[in-house]
Order: structure tokens, then sequence, then C-alpha cells
């Protein structure tokens, strides 16, 4: 191991330990899909692009 990887495993671990603080168990990737989805549906339909 060189002190590089040592730094950048603690990046890692930060990194995730953030993650969970600000969502809670689900991932922020995850809940940005979700949130593009119902964009793009709602964005669909205001422009008449789906007929429902």
């Amino acid at each position: 191991m060189t002190m590089q990887d040592d730094d950048y495993d603690r990046e890692v671990d930060l990194k995730k330990d953030r993650g969970r603080a600000d969502q809670g168990p689900y991932k922020p990737d995850f809940m940005f899909l979700i949130f593009a989805v119902v964009v793009g549906v709602m964005l669909a339909l205001a422009t008449g692009f789906l007929q429902f």
C-alpha cells in the first residue's frame, strides 16, 4: 500500500458517510433517477407528447 492508496480509501469512506447522512438508506443516484423520470413525464404531459 502506498500513501496514495490510503488517501483514496479515506476519501471513498468519507463520500460513503456523506451519502448515507444525506439520503438515509437510499442511493443518491436512485433518487435522482426517480426525480428525472417524474420531471420527464410531467414535461411530456405538459407538451401533449403523451396522450392519456
